[in-house]
Parts: structure tokens; C-alpha cells; sequence
């Protein structure tokens, strides 16, 4: 049996129930004579525009299932979304929402049934553009001229969305005159102030619209979700590279240098053993680009550099001649909260920064930190009030006066999260930190230090970690300090 490591798309079994083209099944390592094989059958559509359509859908979906269905894809109100656990008892193979992301979702796709709840929709064009086409009322518009454009789809996650600007320099050297559209989620577009990009559009109706009304030279799709394939199929362009949509919208590849880039995301064994090339390396493999091996790059406005400078001004005032500054990344996205380091851990890293004569620190959060600098700040409570050394930078910063806190530090500890890419595009050294995540998938570009855990069931990408005693429990505060000691004074240790 050939193994998702070295498949081939065409082999793929992309009707298979368990095949979502961006993790494993988990069934079998491998296609096309997988034994746990189950076909997804005919497509059915149910619409509900209602606050609570989760009775109309179990009616509809029974229905629906005794009339042959296989695979039924519910769109709803995003609110009305229930947790997955709760789908097959709905009777709901596939839920959407119901708005310009959702209706993406399912276009293009053949549904045998479509039912739409006695309710009212969203007035949004393109959710009920995208209805009647599955209806088969509306057909494809027209080509637009193509003329000198491109357009990358690459939504998130942030970090994911930073480090694929690699991909700019190469475009631009070759079509300096093309101009570039970059769609991507709202939080992302901080990311995307940029002179190379012409266009940074936040995904919605209008802006789809917008793209959807124009031709490319070239559609460079780097997100595996259902609508973004979904998208790159419906844009009008010469070329496409990344991935691709099947006829259930999940995600195979354009060409085949974006094959390896599926593969990964299909495979643990290679994505967790095997692999040595990094994310940057894997995305302009994927786009049929060269890799120069040169970081991608942040800008930081003036104006925010401006607002946010006179706030480290004042901690450098205080600090001697000899004092260097750590930015102590606290948090690290939802998703994956395993890579982050635990609190107790933190506070010992405070208290031993707080002993040493040449270190200041500088706590860097969100939001959802908030309640963490709150327990670092009573560690530091301890500190001398008339010369601290331990500072919070604030966890309701805007994303960019967060680039500036970030420019504004001699280094940056922080696990494998949209910090330390930061970071990284600003040129500032990186201490960071792997355990749940794949280290070799991160380029720090010769400018820091990777502190990799020495446990036998890391990497695993497990959103919560079943272990008493869980892999970054064991970095301690020594290795951390011992490591921004080596990056900042690398002489010392040479």
C-alpha cells in the first residue's frame, strides 16, 4: 500500500469519508486499498436562515439519509453551529456558515437535494448567488480580462500568514510591473502592510465579489480550507499553484510541486520524523518559486512606532548602560494551547531574571494573557520598586503597536506562535520553544536559538495533553535564561 508520505494525489481516495486533505484520517496510513475505506456517496444541501434550525435540520437530514443521501452539508447561522460531537446525532456530515465564507464553501459542488428552511436569509449577494448556482440557476459569469495580476489566498493563521510572504520577492523579481492581491481573515491584514503588495483584502462578500469580477496572471492558494480551494477554482486566472479543490471542496493540489506540501499535512510520520525543510522552504516549493533561504520581512508604520516608542523609552531609562532587554512572549494561540509554557514555569523565569544586574524583561501578551501577567506582576511584586526590572507590556495592545514592543526588544523568548514570527521578520533574536510543534519547520534564520524537548511522544500537535507531566513542563527556567545568555553574548560561550 503506498503511505500518505509519498502518495500521489491521483491515488488519493478523495470520495472517502475520513479524507479531509489537510490532517490524517487516522484510519490507515495509506490509499487507494485502505480496508477502512467508506465513500461519501451523493451530496444533499440544507439552508436554515433561523436562530434555532437545529430541529428543522434532524427532520430534514432523516429525510434526506432515507432518500439516499450520504453526505449531508448543513449551512447555518455561524452561531448555530453546535460542536462537532454533536453532528451525527443531528444527522449533519458537514456543517457551514451562513455568509460569504460558507458559500464559498459549497460552490461547485453537485448536491442530488437541496432544501432550504422557510426562514429568512442573510441579505448578502453572494450567500444567495451561491445557492441558486448550486440550484443551477445561475451559471458561471463570463472570463475577465486578465491583465497583470495575481492573487494569493493565504487566510490564516497569522503566523502562517507572515512567513508566506517569502514568496514576494520572487514574484516581483521576475514581474516587477504584475500587481499583487493578497486575500486574507481581518486580524490578518497588519501583516500585510507592505510595499510589494498592491492589495490586501479582508475576506467578505464585497471583496470576493471584487476578486471574483477580475482575471489573474497566476491564483497562488495556500489554505486548505474548503472555501479558499473552493475560491481558487471560481477565480479566473492562467495559472494556479497550492491546492485545489476535489468535488467535496476538501483540498488536493494545482501542481505537482505543492504535492509534498500536502503530504505533510496528510502524514505524521513525515511531518513529524522525516521532513527537515522548513515551512518557508515547503510554501515556495508549493508555488513552483525558488527559496532564497532570506527571512520574510514586517514593516512597522512610523506613526504606531511613534505612539508606542515613548513607552520603552521609559523602561530603557531605567535600566544601565549594560542591561539588555527580554521580551518574554506569555501566551501563544488557542489552537494549539500545548505549546505554550506553563505559569509556574514563568514566574521561576522572573524570579531569576529579577536576581541578575544585566537583564530586564518585558512581558508580551493578549487578551487572553491578561490573567498571566497579573500572577507574573505579583512575582515581581518582590522586586525593588524604586528599580524594576520586570515590566508589562500590556496584553490590549493593537497588533501593531505589538510590532513595536517586539522591535524594541534585545531578544525574544516565546514558544512556536505568531510572537516569535514576528519577531523573526523584525530581525530580533528568538529563543523558542518546541515540544507539541515540529521545530524543524522553523526558520530562525541564524538569528537565535531553538530549545527543543527530549520527549518520545513529541511533536503530536494535541490541542490538550492527556500526560500528568507534558513535555515544556520540564524546560525550565535555567535552560530559557542559559539560552538568551547564549544568543545575546554569543562570544562568551564560543
Amino acid at each position: 500500500m503506498t503511505t500518505f508520505a509519498e502518495i500521489n494525489p491521483d491515488q488519493i481516495r478523495t470520495d472517502c469519508r475520513f479524507y479531509t486533505g489537510y490532517k490524517p484520517c487516522h484510519k490507515h496510513d495509506g490509499c487507494p486499498d485502505c480496508s477502512k475505506f467508506e465513500s461519501r456517496g451523493s451530496q444533499s444541501l440544507l439552508v436554515a436562515g433561523g436562530e434555532t434550525p437545529l430541529p428543522w435540520l434532524r427532520e430534514e437530514a432523516a429525510t434526506q439519509r432515507g432518500e439516499g443521501a450520504g453526505w449531508i452539508v448543513a449551512i447555518v447561522p455561524q452561531q448555530a453551529i453546535p460542536p462537532r460531537p454533536q453532528w451525527a446525532d443531528i444527522g449533519i456530515d458537514e456543517f457551514q456558515p451562513l455568509d460569504s465564507g460558507g458559500a464559498m464553501a459549497i460552490l461547485g459542488r453537485v448536491f442530488t437535494s437541496h432544501r432550504i428552511q422557510d426562514s429568512t436569509l442573510p441579505d448578502d449577494l453572494l450567500v444567495q448567488h451561491c445557492i441558486d448556482r448550486c440550484r443551477g440557476v445561475i451559471p458561471r459569469p463570463e472570463n475577465p480580462a486578465i491583465a497583470g495580476r495575481v492573487l494569493i489566498i493565504k487566510l490564516g493563521a497569522m503566523g502562517d500568514v507572515l512567513r508566506t510572504k517569502v514568496i514576494l520577492p520572487e514574484i516581483k523579481r521576475h514581474h516587477p510591473e504584475w500587481k499583487i492581491t493578497w486575500l486574507t481573515e481581518p486580524p490578518s491584514l497588519p501583516l500585510l502592510d507592505d510595499d510589494r503588495i498592491d492589495e490586501a483584502l479582508a475576506w467578505s462578500s464585497e471583496s470576493l465579489q471584487h476578486v471574483l469580477a477580475r482575471g489573474y496572471e497566476r491564483v497562488y492558494c495556500l489554505d486548505k480550507d474548503a472555501h479558499a480551494v473552493s475560491l481558487s477554482r471560481e477565480v479566473h486566472a492562467r495559472e494556479r499553484y497550492g491546492f485545489k479543490p476535489t468535488a467535496h471542496n476538501t483540498a488536493v493540489t494545482w501542481n505537482r510541486e505543492a504535492n509534498y506540501a500536502l503530504r505533510l499535512g496528510l502524514s505524521d510520520e513525515l511531518k513529524f520524523h522525516e521532513n527537515t525543510k522548513s515551512a518557508p522552504e515547503v510554501i515556495a516549493e508549493a508555488c513552483a518559486l525558488p527559496y532564497d533561504g532570506k527571512p520574510y520581512r514586517l514593516r512597522v508604520a512610523p506613526l504606531v512606532r511613534g505612539r508606542v516608542a515613548p513607552r520603552l523609552q521609559a523602561i530603557r531609562r531605567g535600566m544601565d548602560g549594560d542591561r539588555r532587554l527580554i521580551g518574554l512572549n506569555t501566551g501563544c494561540g488557542p489552537v494549539f494551547a500545548t505549546k505554550a509554557w506553563p505559569l509556574d514555569r514563568m514566574k521561576e523565569f522572573v524570579r531569576l531574571v529579577m536576581k541578575r544586574r544585566d537583564r530586564d524583561l518585558l512581558l508580551l501578551g493578549g487578551p487572553r494573557e491578561r490573567h498571566i501577567h497579573q500572577e507574573l506582576m505579583k512575582v515581581a511584586g518582590e522586586q525593588d520598586a524604586s528599580q524594576p526590572t520586570i515590566h508589562d507590556g500590556g496584553t490590549d495592545n493593537t497588533l501593531q503597536d505589538f510590532f513595536v514592543l517586539v522591535e524594541g526588544c534585545d531578544v525574544v523568548a516565546s514558544a512556536d506562535s505568531l510572537a516569535m514570527h514576528v519577531a523573526v521578520a523584525l530581525g530580533v533574536p528568538v529563543v523558542s520553544w518546541f515540544g507539541s510543534t515540529c521545530h524543524q519547520e522553523i526558520d530562525l534564520y541564524g538569528n537565535g536559538e531553538k530549545l527543543v524537548t527530549d520527549f518520545p511522544c513529541s511533536p503530536c500537535y494535541l490541542k490538550e495533553c492527556p500526560k500528568e507531566v507534558f513535555c515544556l513542563s520540564e524546560l525550565t527556567a535555567r535552560d530559557v535564561l542559559d539560552s538568551i545568555d547564549r544568543v545575546l553574548d554569543p562570544g562568551l560561550f564560543s
